[in-house]
């Protein structure tokens, strides 16, 4: 397998004869600015500090790619302690229809460069692993993959996140890292303006620490954490409003939320439910992605940059650790709003069954009253009596028995009728279960 080839499975998909697939893995969306970020630390330096218009700049164009790349520099060990290369590409947006924004959840191919040898010879500088291709186009759930290359002279380590698509604004890394000569390459995709200068926020924050590769991990963990607890935390004030309304009529929900007059529909808190079991679930599966990440965090990224801790750097077993607990804790969060759905919709179901049942009383009640004087009224107006009888003749007919046994015998039957009719459809019922444990 050439080079050639390695770097055209990139963009375009191929099968099994090598023919070329018509769907490109990724699309190129130049127009965007990317952010381009390097920092070294020169032996004999001080501590390097990132500044955000000396180690930064923005990629507009096909012509600010091939310049930037033109003049990317081959760290010298001897001479280079580290080197953070990092490109933050911006997220495209979501397509507008209607006034209404439509989730795209294969967002992340949409890339900020002009063409494909553009993005060939980022993925060759940046020596990004072809897994990186995978987690982006298979996003379905969340991933973190932790790949090593021995084939080289240098040892390359692999990291690659990825958030789930099936939540909103996901985002992905791809990290390279050679230990040898303490070089990091990284791209984070899918990020927002106000993620991008988060980043460089916390690039300038960590000082000689940015350097670090689990400095980047950590950002991105952190990054993820924040939106989606604050996503968890914005469909729970939603669901709580939704349940308090449910318990109020519509005139005081009115009244004290200023809403419209209105009784609110049973499918919104239905809705926010299954947003909220889908956001738990993300949430799970990720705790579980970064517990199985904290012994490889370990083994890769205990130790200080040139071994001078001049700052407290972050424990990776320990970080990981207290933010797996969070995660936990938000999960717990998401399991009791959707523990207190399910029980306002109890309590509704139980009224309305209540107020079913009241009428069936009043019903009942009517009956009761109505029922005897009915009775007495239908069975005195029938010929079995003559009220003016002849001299001689009686009262009552000598027939009166046939009404009884007539009207018993039909009462009779349709009770028999009942019965056999209810055990034939239980034993059907039967039939189609057994049928169905069969079948599975």
């Amino acid at each position: 397998m050439d080079r050639a080839w390695k770097t055209a499975r990139w963009s375009w998909d191929r099968d099994g004869e090598g023919s070329v697939k018509a769907h490109p893995l990724f699309r190129y969306r130049a127009g965007r600015p990317a952010y381009a970020v390097q920092l070294s630390w020169q032996k004999g330096d001080g501590t390097p500090q990132f500044d955000k218009n000396v180690n930064s700049c923005q990629i507009k164009d096909e012509k600010d790619w091939n310049t930037w790349l033109d003049k990317f520099p081959q760290p010298d060990s001897k001479t280079v302690e580290a080197t953070l290369s990092l490109v933050i590409c911006p997220r495209y947006l979501d397509t507008v229809h209607g006034g209404e924004t439509i989730r795209n959840p294969g967002i992340l191919r949409n890339i900020p460069l002009p063409n494909e040898p553009t993005f060939r010879r980022l993925v060759e500088t940046f020596h990004i692993h072809q897994v990186t291709k995978t987690i982006i186009n298979r996003g379905a759930w969340p991933i973190i993959l932790r790949n090593e290359d021995h084939s080289g002279l240098d040892n390359r380590i692999y990291y690659n996140l990825r958030c789930s698509n099936a939540l909103e604004n996901d985002t992905a890394l791809a990290m390279t890292f050679i230990p040898s000569k303490r070089l990091t390459y990284a791209v984070l995709f899918g990020y927002t303006e106000e993620q991008i200068n988060l980043v460089l926020e916390r690039l300038a924050f960590a000082e000689h620490a940015s350097l670090e590769p689990f400095t980047l991990i950590n950002t991105f963990i952190e990054l993820e954490k924040m939106q989606r607890f604050e996503q968890v935390e914005r469909h729970a004030d939603e669901m709580a409003d939704l349940i308090e309304n449910f318990q109020l009529n519509a005139v005081t929900a009115a009244a004290k939320l200023s809403r419209p007059v209105h009784e609110d529909d049973p499918r919104d808190l239905v809705g926010l439910a299954a947003e909220m079991t889908l956001l738990r679930n993300g949430l799970v599966s990720w705790a579980k992605e970064l517990e199985r990440l904290k012994g490889k965090a370990i083994n890769d990224f205990e130790t200080a940059v040139g071994g001078d801790p001049k700052l407290p750097l972050l424990n990776p077993g320990e970080y990981l650790d207290r933010t797996v607990d969070e995660y936990e804790t938000m999960v717990r969060r998401c399991e009791g709003m959707l523990s207190q759905v399910s029980m306002t919709f109890q309590m509704e179901t139980s009224s309305i069954a209540r107020q079913e049942v009241n009428k069936m009383k009043a019903l009942a009640i009517l009956t009761m009253v109505f029922l005897p004087a009915t009775f007495v009224a239908t069975f005195m107006s029938m010929g079995l009596f003559n009220w003016h009888p002849d001299e001689g003749k009686e009262i009552m007919s000598p027939f009166w028995w046939i009404y009884f046994a007539v009207a018993g015998g039909l009462t009779l039957i349709v009770f028999l009728v009942y019965f056999f009719w209810s055990r034939l459809r239980d034993a059907w019922s039967l039939r189609g279960e057994n049928s169905d444990r069969e079948i599975v």
